[in-house]
This record gives structure tokens, sequence and C-alpha cells, in this order.
């Protein structure tokens, strides 16, 4: 019998590599209390490895519902939507959560780690919880690039927040996605030490090839990422990054 594995998404078109996704033309909206809203409203956007985004919404949720758009939490009602050249807008369940699986992660702080045991065995576990074989090589280059070692007895020790917020971007990483997603607008206080989240995105983001997105209304955290992504009502209205500065 011919195995049905790979149907599961669609074949990806040719794409920049560099890329891990893309929004074009995206509307995003609902009817609620008798009106339409546009949480995004005809966004256009790449977002490149190696970079960590932030999502700067001042007054409104429009961050964080970019991110819902980039896992397929909520349908796209026009425009398209790809992450690492698959198109999201469209895919089953089935289709949605390998997707979720392989190529797009949220990061979770504080989310299935067990202080005591090692980094390594928690990454293994991890990697298993994900369906995934444990694949130590990949977990241990992820370990070094993060700077992470030993046990996680964290609690009430200096750097504590520094390791956590390294674990949890780490955890996210055993099963090579190409995006990291963090829905700083809706868990603030999860992040005591924003510092030492941005530190590990932009460690997670320049040696392990992937890109990272902040949804946030803080703009002390926007300032310490690469890029900066100013939305108001659903539209950009401004995009500074390291790009934009080179030029």
């Amino acid at each position: 019998m011919t195995s049905t594995a790979a149907a599961f998404l669609p074949s990806p078109r040719r794409y920049d590599e560099g890329i891990a996704a893309e929004l074009r033309q995206v509307t995003s909206g609902s009817r609620r209390h008798r009106r339409y809203q546009r949480p995004v409203d005809g966004l256009s956007l790449e977002l490149r490895r190696g970079e960590v985004t932030t999502l700067l919404s001042r007054h409104d949720r429009s961050g964080g519902r970019l991110l819902d758009l980039l896992d397929g939490r909520v349908p796209v009602s026009q425009g398209s939507v790809r992450v690492a050249g698959h198109e999201v807008s469209g895919l089953d369940p089935r289709e949605l959560f390998r997707l979720r699986r392989e190529q797009v992660t949220r990061v979770q702080p504080g989310y299935g780690i067990y202080p005591k045991l090692t980094v390594r065995q928690n990454l293994v576990i991890a990697q298993r919880r994900s369906g995934r074989a444990a694949d130590l090589r990949w977990i241990d280059e992820v370990t070094e690039s993060l700077g992470l070692s030993g046990m996680l007895g964290y609690h009430d020790q200096p750097g504590a927040d520094v390791r956590r917020a390294r674990l949890a971007v780490a955890r996210s990483l055993v099963g090579r996605p190409a995006l990291l997603l963090v829905d700083h607008v809706s868990a603030p206080l999860a992040w005591p030490d924003k510092t030492a989240l941005t530190d590990a995105l932009r460690l997670a983001a320049s040696r392990l090839r992937v890109a990272a997105v902040i949804a946030s209304h803080d703009p002390v955290t926007a300032s310490a990422t690469d890029r900066v992504v100013l939305m108001n009502r659903g539209r950009v209205i401004d995009d500074t990054g390291v790009a934009a500065d080179a030029s």
C-alpha cells in the first residue's frame, strides 16, 4: 500500500530559503456586535531566518492576531500566508497539526520543565513528546548555542530567569522549526526578565537560522530585537530593521 504521509502538506513552491514565512495582502476579520472588525487588514510582510522581529502594537491585538494567522489558529479572510514555503490557508486539521509540529512553534514559559533533570534530559523528553525520535546531535547543538548545560534546579538561584527563558526557547527548537512565535501581549507576566527572553531569541535566530517573532505592547522589548514592525488597527505603519538601517 502506498504511504500517504507525504500528502499531508502541499508541495512547496520554489521560494527564497532565507524567508521563514510570508504574508501577502492578508486580511483577517470577524463580525462582532453587528460590526465587522479587521484585526489584520491588507498586510504584506516577510519574516527572514536569522532575525528577531517584534510586532509592536500599542492599543490593540493586531500583533497577537498575526501570530494566530502564522500557525493557522485563525483563518485568513483574504490573501496568502506561507510558512517555509507551505500555504497555511485551507489546510485541514491533520495538515495543520503536522505544520505546527514541523515548521512553526510557540515558546511556552515554564511548560513541561523538570528542574531535577538536566537540560539535555528535558530536551530529549520534549522531542519525544513532539512525536520525533531523539536527535542528540541537534539537542546538543541547541544547548550549546543557547549556553545551557547541567541541572535545571533554577529556583531561587542567581540567573534563574535567564536560564528559564533560554530553556523555554530551547524546548521550542527541538522540532527544528522555521518559525518561533512569542505572544508577549497575552502573557506579559510570564517573562519576569524580558532582556533574557530577547537575548535567548537572538542567539537562537542567529546561530540556528530560525525566524523569531514577538507580539508585544512594550517598546523596550522591541528595542532589543533586530526589527520592529509598528502596527495600528491591523496595518503596518512603520518597519524598522537591520536592512532598513543599512540602507
